[in-house]
């Protein structure tokens, strides 16, 4: 979950990006025992925009990916069968679901047309051909969503990444409000030709309390989620570029490193442990992860600079 802006390509993005974290990132992760248990659920073609940067798995287990420059999202269903859905022109980012409305996705749309740029809501029935996308909250055409996720109350939470700043949609309301704005959430201001480099990133939810990763800064965070404002945020952990994690209800955080090509675990400030990477299931360019069955993740992977997009499943 990477941002792109009307003015700079993704690449030239990563590209920077990698040239200031990715050895950092190698350093930081350490010496591990990486799986070998790592298969392909679905392969994607790049060469039709199906470049997979996120994706979230449905009340039936349909895991639904958002393809970045084909602007759409495929729901990949259990028997190997798929159904897209194709949104207007942009770039199709952060998706969640609802958990008061489980029949339908909210989707991030980075877009230069200010009438298409926002979170759109994709109703389930849309993949069977019976329903339609339509735009729910409209955000600047500067905006990346790229993570988004939904509290226990309906509430969303937006990370724009390139503008640093976590937006807030409250229940019942169609409007995105600033909810956070941190240093600790903005990119560092360093440049590569030019070009900054993004920040705040994914974001998850867990008892209340808000998390998020800013890979420009190579922190992970803890936001409170106070009664009328946020908390100050709280670093969990650093030295790491996370793209996009996951965290279980012992607090192990799963996360992908897209710079690294890994797919990592670990607790608190604990050892680091490698699950898999480039040489070991051919991760490539990871940028989101999400809980599967038996103790296993789904990981979208080469969604910018791998030979072979797809949708991944890493046992842990």
């Amino acid at each position: 979950m990477s941002p792109i802006t009307i003015r700079s390509s993704w690449r030239h993005r990563a590209v920077a990006t990698i040239a200031t974290v990715l050895a950092v990132l190698v350093a930081a992760a350490g010496p591990a025992a990486a799986s070998s248990g790592v298969r392909v659920v679905a392969s994607f073609d790049a060469g039709s925009g199906q470049n997979p940067e996120n994706l979230i798995v449905g009340p039936d287990g349909t895991v639904y990916v958002t393809w970045l420059y084909a602007h759409a999202v495929v729901a990949v269903h259990g028997d190997g069968s798929r159904a897209v859905v194709t949104l207007p022109a942009g770039q199709a980012t952060g998706v969640a679901i609802d958990p008061l409305r489980p029949d339908r996705l909210a989707v991030g749309l980075s877009s230069a047309d200010p009438a298409v740029a926002g979170i759109w809501t994709v109703p389930l029935s849309a993949f069977a051909g019976t329903g339609t996308p339509t735009r729910r909250i409209a955000l600047s055409t500067q905006a990346f969503p790229n993570g988004v996720v939904f509290a226990t109350d309906g509430a969303l939470y937006v990370a724009d990444s390139f503008g640093g700043v976590i937006l807030r949609v409250a229940p019942g309301t169609d409007t995105a409000t600033p909810w956070l704005s941190s240093p600790m959430l903005a990119p560092t201001g360093e440049t590569y030709h030019g070009v900054e480099i993004p920040g705040v990133n994914g974001l998850k939810l867990r008892g209340g309390v808000l998390y998020a990763a800013n890979s420009s800064r190579g922190v992970l965070l803890r936001i409170p989620i106070g009664q009328h404002a946020a908390g100050l945020p709280v670093v969990v952990r650093s030295g790491l570029g996370i793209d996009d994690f996951v965290i279980d209800d012992c607090g192990v955080v799963t996360a992908a490193l897209n710079f690294a090509n890994q797919v990592v675990r670990f607790a608190g400030d604990g050892p680091i442990t490698i699950l898999a990477d480039k040489d070991h299931g051919d991760i490539q360019n990871p940028t989101a992860v999400a809980f599967a069955p038996h103790d296993a993740v789904y990981v979208t992977s080469a969604a910018y600079f791998g030979t072979r997009p797809a949708l991944q499943l890493v046992s842990r």
